[in-house]
């Protein structure tokens, strides 16, 4: 409790250590001291949280730039710890990503779920607006094609993505594949 009182009040993630220091929860907070304060409030604490804080010896913490920044370090940090009593994110399946496959014309996509081999992943990002942002803004640059492989294949004129520039239409050959 006294260490809790002397925390930052900046946006963050908090990890609590057992007595072996394994991680045992990352959590995140907009303010570090508001939120980690609120564990010392016994009246108001789940079975799960009484459990997490009977074993909880030692507190570490990280600030951060913003809440956004917050929530894509905490996803990092269970993905990497895999603590025992954070349930959600393990799976990896949270956070929006952006994908380009191996394709001879790769294709971008934006994805969750289980990483596949030869796709490569560019994120996480907090949260899918601001993904399909980072695509817009990809695809404007790059003009990279974001149709399924089943629709590459069968296309015989470009599509509205060429039409706004968003695309080089490689479906119909308007691009080599050295140049794309």
């Amino acid at each position: 409790y006294r260490i809790a009182k002397n925390l930052p009040k900046s946006p963050g993630v908090y990890l609590f250590k057992n007595a072996d220091s394994i991680v045992i929860y990352v959590g995140k907070a907009n303010v570090i001291r508001s939120r980690v304060l609120q564990y010392f409030q016994q009246d108001r604490l789940s079975k799960k949280t009484e459990e997490l804080m009977a074993h909880a010896v030692s507190l570490d913490f990280f600030t951060t730039n913003s809440p956004c920044d917050a929530l894509i370090l905490e996803n990092q940090l269970i993905k990497s710890y895999r603590p025992k009593y954070n349930i959600a994110l393990k799976d990896g399946k949270t956070y929006p990503y952006l994908a380009i496959s191996n394709d001879p014309y790769p294709r971008l996509s934006l994805y969750r779920g289980k990483r596949r081999k030869g796709v490569e992943y560019f994120g996480p990002y907090p949260n899918v607006r601001s993904a399909r942002e980072a695509m817009v803004m990809l695809q404007k640059i790059f003009q990279i094609r974001d149709c399924r492989n089943t629709m590459f294949s069968y296309r015989t004129q470009p599509c509205m993505q060429y039409q706004i520039k968003r695309c080089s239409a490689p479906c119909v050959g308007k691009i080599a594949v050295s140049d794309y």
